[in-house]
C-alpha cells in the first residue's frame, strides 16, 4: 500500500493496486493511497467468489461516512 500511495503522490497516473485484499476495508484503503482499480486475489484464494461481500462491504462503508461515489475518496489519504 505504502508504494501505491508513494507512486500516485509523485506521478498522479493510474494505478492497478493488488495485494492482501480481504474485504471491503482493504479496497477503500488502496482507493484512499491513490489506486484507481484494485485487484482481488488473495480474497478469491480464501475465499472463492467473495467479490459480491466485498462491494457490500464497499457500499456500507460509503454510505456510513455520506460517500456517494468511490472517486470521492481516491488520493484522500493525502487530503
Amino acid at each position: 500500500m505504502r508504494l501505491v500511495a508513494e507512486v500516485w503522490r509523485a506521478l498522479g497516473c493510474d494505478i492497478v493496486a493488488s495485494g492482501g485484499v480481504t474485504g471491503g476495508v482493504d479496497v477503500l484503503a488502496y482507493v484512499a493511497c491513490g489506486a484507481c482499480c484494485v485487484q482481488i486475489g488473495a480474497g478469491n484464494l480464501v475465499e472463492p467468489g467473495c467479490a459480491e461481500r466485498i462491494l457490500k462491504e464497499i457500499a456500507a462503508e460509503m454510505h456510513r461516512h455520506g460517500v456517494q461515489r468511490i472517486s470521492e475518496l481516491r488520493g484522500f489519504a493525502f487530503e
